[in-house]
Formats: C-alpha cells, structure tokens, sequence
C-alpha cells in the first residue's frame, strides 16, 4: 500500500509530506511458554544454593527474606508463597522481561513470550526435580517475510538512484521515502518516481513484493490541505479558493493537467455583465504556470475575476476602489500544491535598516602628531534592510491564505516597471526572492471578524 491506497494510479506526492510505502503479511503461529512449577519447597543452607536459568539470564536463592530483591529469590515453606518469590527474581532480568510476560498462577510461574515464533528457548535448574519442575514450549511462526530483510529500490526520471533496506518484524514494514525524493522534486514540474520492492523469504527464494510509482513535486501539509493529490483531470493548484483577492492587473496560477486543458477567465461588473474574457487550449503536461495580463478598464469597472481550468474554478475579488492606495506590492509564493499564491499588499509600507558593525582599536603612536587621531575604527558594517508591508481589511476566509505563505519556502516580489507609453508602473513577470522574517495576522479590536495582515521581510540579495 502507498499512502494507505492500494494500487494508487496518477498520483501527485509533495516532498514536505511523509509518504509511506508499507507492505503487509499476516503472520500466525503460537507463543514460547516456559512454566516452573513448585511442587515442595526444599532445605536451603546457603545464599545461591540454588539456581534457575533461562536463556542466559540466571537467578540464584537467599535465606534471609530482607535480601529477596533483584534476580534473588527465597525458598519458602509455602510452595505458592515460592512461587510468586521466583516470578519476582525473573521479572528482574531484563532480557527475560522484554520477551516474556511473567506471572504466577497458584504454585506455577508462566512466562509466555510476547509474540509469536520460535526463541530457542533453554531453561534449566539445579533444584531437584520432584521440588521444581521446569517445561518449556518453543514458539512457531508461520511466515513467508517475519524476520526477512525488505528492499525498496528507487528510481527517479528512469534513473536508479538508492535502495531502501528494512527488516520486517510483526504483520507489516513501512518505509517514508519522502526524504529519498526530496532532492529531485522541483518547482513548476513534476519529476517521476518509481519504487519496487523484494525479500528473500524464510525459505530462501526471492519474492516480488510489489511497486508503486507517480509523480512528486515540491509541497507542503496544512492544516485542511491534501496530502496528495491525483492528476486525472485539469485541476488549479491553490490552496485555497476561498476569500481570494487581486488588485494588480496580472494573474498568476499554475494548473495540474494530465495532457492539455482549457483555461478561461472572465472579469465580471457588479450586475453580472461579462467585462472581459479569454479562452484559450492549453496543450501542456503536468504543472503549467500561468502568466496573463487583464486590461485596466475592466479592473476598474470589475468586481470579480473568474478563472478556471477545464471542470474546475476559482473567483477573485478586485480590491476597490483601485485608487485608494497609491501602490502596492505583489508578494508570490509557491503554496502547499507546489503552485503560484498571491496576495496584493495595498496598506503602508515602510522600511527599518540594522547594522552590524566590526570594530577595532588603532595603535596610539601617532596621538600627537595626527591632529584628525582616530582610536576605535571600523573594519566591517553589514547593513540589511526589513521591509513591512501591510494589507488591507481582510475577512476570514482572505486572512487564512496566510497560513500558507507563513510555511512557504519559496517567496517572491513582483517587479515593476515603468511605462512609457501609459506613464505608469507595469507588472512584469520578473521575480525578487525575498526571505519572510515575521507573519501577523490580527483581529480588529472594535470589528470583529475583520482583520490586518503585517508582512516582515528581508530581501534574499541587496545587490
């Protein structure tokens, strides 16, 4: 089983999520029972007089009951009263006590092993026989892989690339290949894997356990989100599709496709009026990002934009009025699905520089004669700049996009560009990595259910 599903097909895994191979056998057989059982108490004269083994672990006898501690045991002159006293002494063996249950019933201590199968077991003792009598009943398995050394060799794009190695005790062995695919998975793509697994049985012969194979791409687990996905029909990788804003005239969305799809968008006036729209057959495989560019006079007169990909959509709502914020910034990050989320901060910004001097003292030979003396100088100052930017009134549904931009790994600014024709700032395509140094989402304190985002960040390069 793969994920918990048997036979999965088309399957589209995340690298930040555990994804479980696991092969199953239902083994049976019978326990390793040893019984000791008391039938007289015999005369003891010395401490360790007498003694039990079982399996290498050895308890010896006491005459004084204030010494019955440890793996030490009293002959007493009640048989049952014995009895429980050796139960003691063997439950202080550690290796015994991992393997076996130990308890006594009347004048018999029983130790039945924990699972099923065969231990070996040995047990002897040097009290006559007609005092203490010992029997022992080895174990059983009937299994074709209990014990057996499980291999899961993985390939990646056609290419072998490590084998997996467990020992399988139990009913199952589970393997968590995440971390073996997790060098492979890149960004906009889905990079194909396939695993097969095989033993050598308790008999010797090779046995064919199985395979899985799909797709992995970078990704994460929030709280609501898929662990996996499959790529059966045109699907938009958001994390979420609900409370979905846009203020820029550019939309930015990846899709998951198992051949070609259609994708559509329409931008909508408040009375439903169909503003501006565009269809067009997409003929890629696997993740494709969307770049597309909406004319300003249908944001302007727009309260929505539909877009959709083959069976499946999702709407945005234009931030209005467009002219209330003088700027705004895009920050683009690839969310939970490995695809492009958005979000348009229209608040404030603003800007704080930290410094990060080395210094270090000059000599003091030249204090009379340099009338510009300098003692403490600098040798280093690392400056780097944080930048907060601050979104505008959000309802729930748009403040919970922000769980997953605070998990993002890979995080973006939008470029802009001047314009010569229009004289404005354009969106580009062109990226600034930035790293998220803090997240605040907060509820208004006199409106409830309305909330601020605050965004912390630094710049991945300065240059």
């Amino acid at each position: 089983m793969f994920n918990n599903i048997v036979s999965p097909q088309s399957i589209v895994i995340f690298d930040g999520v555990p994804n479980i191979i696991n092969v199953n056998e239902e083994s049976y057989g019978s326990n390793a029972v040893v019984q000791i059982t008391v039938n007289q108490t015999p005369t003891a004269t010395a401490d360790g007089q007498y003694s039990i083994t079982v399996m290498g672990e050895t308890i010896t006898n006491v005459l004084s009951q204030e010494n019955e501690n440890g793996k030490r045991f009293k002959l007493y002159g009640d048989i049952d009263s014995t009895a429980l006293s050796i139960s003691s002494a063997l439950r202080n063996c550690q290796r015994l006590i991992s393997l076996f249950k130990i308890y006594t019933t009347g004048n018999t201590v029983v130790m039945s092993a924990r699972a099923i199968g065969m231990l070996n077991v040995s047990a002897s003792s040097n009290i006559p026989n007609n005092a203490v009598s010992i029997s022992v009943s080895d174990g059983i398995i009937y299994s074709q892989l209990y014990g057996q050394k499980i291999n899961l060799d993985l390939s990646v794009d056609g290419e072998y690339v490590t084998t997996l190695e467990k020992r399988m005790y139990g009913n199952d062995c589970s393997f968590d290949i995440s971390q073996a695919l997790s060098p492979y998975a890149k960004y906009g793509r889905l990079t194909p894997f396939y695993a097969t697994l095989k033993a050598i049985d308790t008999s010797g012969m090779l046995v064919e356990l199985g395979e899985v194979d799909g797709d992995i791409t970078p990704g994460y687990m929030l709280k609501g989100s898929n662990p996996y996905l499959y790529n059966t029909d045109p699907q938009l990788l958001l994390g979420s599709k609900e409370g979905l804003t846009i203020f820029g005239n550019v939309m930015e969305v990846s899709v998951l496709s198992p051949n070609g799809f259609q994708f559509s968008y329409e931008v909508l006036a408040p009375d439903g009026t169909v503003l501006n729209s565009s269809t067009e057959s997409i003929s890629s495989y696997g993740i494709t990002d969307m770049f597309f560019w909406i004319s300003q006079n249908a944001m302007l007169s727009g309260s929505v934009v539909n877009i959709s990909a083959g069976t499946d959509t999702a709407t945005f709502r234009i931030i209005k009025p467009l002219k209330a914020a003088e700027d705004f910034e895009r920050v683009v990050w690839r969310n939970e699905y490995g695809g492009f989320s958005f979000f348009d901060f229209t608040g404030k910004d603003s800007q704080t520089f930290g410094m990060s001097k080395s210094l270090y003292n000059k000599s003091w030979f030249d204090f009379y004669t340099n009338s510009s003396f300098e003692h403490e100088k600098m040798r280093d100052n690392d400056t780097r700049t944080e930048f907060t930017l601050r979104s505008h009134l959000l309802t729930q549904d748009e403040a919970n996009q922000f769980r997953s931009l605070s998990r993002a790994s890979s995080v973006w600014l939008v470029k802009k560009e001047w314009d010569e024709i229009t004289e404005q700032m354009e969106m580009t395509t062109a990226r600034r990595h930035i790293i998220v140094t803090g997240l605040d989402v907060v509820e208004n304190d006199t409106y409830p259910n309305v909330f601020t985002a605050t965004l912390k960040f630094k710049l991945s390069s300065e240059s």
